[in-house]
């Protein structure tokens, strides 16, 4: 169930990197970033106000786990503005990398209030099919900046720094709640550096409404994806969850650029064919693992 639901993140943020990219072609990276928190909010809100009679009783908090907001707002900004130097498959690949590279840490020793999950040398194999597959994704960068290459992989460690945080503060306060405070957080911060170094964007020059209503959404899809991540985080390993949703998000980024583009990239396909490998081999690796263990402490 939980690996079903980490998939369909994945499909969501696919969804999400789309309606995010034509936000910040439109109005500004900066820009996007807050409209897209300002409907998050909204539609956080009305969930809130629909669940609110049967939402957990809250339980104390550290104050760093309001911060998954904050982060988030990062994310945001640096998959905005990496959009126009390098391609959205580009930027899935590069974030995977950095995702995989922090979740390796965030399991290994357990940050953030994760459970360990050691790292053991037979998941070699199928790390290295996964950094393949992002490669081939990525690789040639023609056109690329150097700039938008280090935001894209940037996103890697917000994505993951961020979900593990808001995962913290659902435990505790549960999943509805602790969207709203993302959303609540992400809002004031995206806010902030709009104001700071966004005013010349197109937005706050001229702003008016775009005839493409579908990417205005993008905050509504967040609230799912945040959602999600937050049931499914202290579920299935910070690795596994990465490559999960990662798999989710290449198909169907595969799929959004046949039906919005007109163009079927073989090289993603190839790509995510060999991530998708690397994901098999390692979560049957993980289970063996444990049903070895299981088997142990039987005896």
């Amino acid at each position: 169930m939980f690996t079903l639901l980490t998939f369909f993140a994945g499909m969501i943020g696919a969804i999400t990197v789309l309606q995010g990219g034509q936000l910040a072609e439109f109005y500004g990276g900066y820009s996007s970033a807050v409209i897209t928190h300002a409907v998050g909010l909204l539609a956080a809100a009305l969930l809130y106000t629909v669940r609110r009679k049967h939402l957990p009783v809250r339980q104390p908090v550290a104050p760093w786990m309001f911060l998954g907001g904050v982060i988030g707002a990062g994310t945001v900004v640096l998959n905005n503005m990496a959009y126009g130097g390098v391609g959205v498959t580009a930027i899935v690949g590069l974030g995977l990398l950095g995702q995989s590279i922090t979740s390796l840490f965030v399991d290994q020793f357990g940050l953030l209030g994760a459970a360990k999950s050691p790292f053991f040398k037979e998941k070699l194999l199928g790390l290295a099919a996964v950094l393949a597959g992002a490669l081939v994704m990525v690789f040639p960068l023609n056109g690329a900046n150097i700039a938008a290459v280090l935001m894209a992989l940037g996103t890697g460690l917000t994505i993951v720094t961020a979900r593990t945080v808001n995962a913290r503060l659902a435990e505790r306060h549960g999943a509805v709640r602790s969207t709203v405070m993302n959303y609540i957080t992400g809002l004031a911060a995206s806010s902030a550096v709009l104001l700071l170094v966004g005013r010349g964007e197109p937005m706050m020059q001229n702003f008016h409404l775009s005839a493409n209503w579908f990417m205005y959404l993008c905050g509504a899809f967040g609230v799912g994806l945040t959602i999600i991540l937050n049931v499914t985080v202290s579920k299935v390993s910070a690795f596994a969850l990465t490559l999960l949703q990662f798999t989710g998000q290449i198909f169907t980024g595969l799929l959004l650029d046949t039906l919005v583009k007109g163009s079927f990239s073989v090289q993603s396909a190839i790509g995510g064919l060999l991530v998708a490998t690397g994901l098999g081999l390692n979560t049957w690796l993980d289970n063996h693992r444990k049903l070895a263990a299981a088997a142990d402490e039987g005896h």
